[in-house]
């Protein structure tokens, strides 16, 4: 098979995005940073999205999470779109040095544990949710506050 032009440069930029191969570059946007794919910012959003998928699974009695109606529908609008941009922009924006677990610097590793407890204090909290202890205060502080 012969390679035109932009399949190498495709190949190119796949095998040569980062040292560790984790991210792929298709537009520069400023300083280190780029439009890409982050296969980092992916495996963190189906991490966080582990409860959601098994939910089905487990059919939980008591569900107000799903069952919850908002008032305001404007409201529910601008949430459903600044929520789905976020998504796209947590996953396409990527920066060029990006590690798996970056833990050399005492910020990196402040972060590090701060994202640690969070998944752990969101998961718990799922946990308890699905025990069916589904408190007001608790659905607000496990599923809601600490969402990475």
């Amino acid at each position: 098979m012969k390679w035109t032009g932009r399949e190498e440069y495709i190949k190119f930029r796949f095998s040569s995005s980062t040292p560790k191969g984790n991210i792929m570059k298709f537009i520069h946007l400023f300083k280190n940073y780029y439009l890409g794919i982050s296969f980092i910012g992916i495996a963190a959003f189906v991490i966080q999205e582990i409860p959601y998928i098994v939910m089905p699974l487990i059919k939980p009695a008591s569900n107000p999470i799903m069952n919850m109606q908002n008032e305001i529908k404007w409201i529910e609008t601008v949430q459903g779109i600044i929520g789905i941009l976020s998504m796209i922009l947590l996953m396409l924006i990527v920066m060029d040095d990006v590690k798996l677990i970056p833990r050399e610097t005492t910020k990196e590793k402040t972060f590090l544990f701060l994202m640690i407890l969070m998944i752990s204090i969101n998961f718990i909290g799922w946990t308890l949710y699905y025990m069916g202890y589904q408190y007001g205060w608790l659905i607000i502080i496990s599923q809601f506050a600490v969402v990475p």
